[in-house]
């Protein structure tokens, strides 16, 4: 991977702001943590076996590390990318630009924030998943 060095860019956000754009009808985050519907069935609850009798979609939950965010920045117009940190309430890592992540993360996470702020696709809305890693023959970082 290569490194991208430099100074970071200034990038003023608010968190009153970037919650307005990642919150529910109902005002709470929608940075929410979601079950894996067999751990329901552990649990005693076997409703998540309607879905295979019912019309509807699902979807899979995979876990990965780390989670990533990305989108346009409400605040600035500007893409970004970062980890759950743009959810914190205190010190906010959003980062608009390879200095940002470098200024904000250490590696392995800056790599990988790197590559994505490189290759995911550019969009007016954010999105979160989880980085499943680099892929290979059989070693993945």
């Amino acid at each position: 991977m290569v490194k991208y060095k430099g100074g970071r860019l200034n990038c003023p956000i608010s968190m009153k702001t970037f919650k307005q754009f990642t919150t529910s009808a109902n005002g709470s985050l929608k940075n929410i943590h979601m079950d894996h519907p067999e751990d329901s069935i552990l649990m005693g609850d076997l409703s998540v076996l309607n879905w295979f009798t019912a019309e509807s979609k699902i979807s899979a939950k995979i876990d990965g590390s780390p989670a990533i965010v990305w989108g346009t920045n409400p605040a600035t117009g500007n893409y970004f990318v970062g980890t759950k940190s743009v959810f914190n309430k205190r010190l906010i890592k959003i980062n608009e630009s390879h200095e940002d992540i470098d200024k904000n993360h250490k590696m392995p996470v800056s790599d990988i924030l790197h590559a994505c702020f490189d290759n995911l696709p550019r969009t007016d809305k954010i999105y979160q998943g989880d980085f499943m890693g680099f892929g290979g023959t059989d070693n993945y970082l």
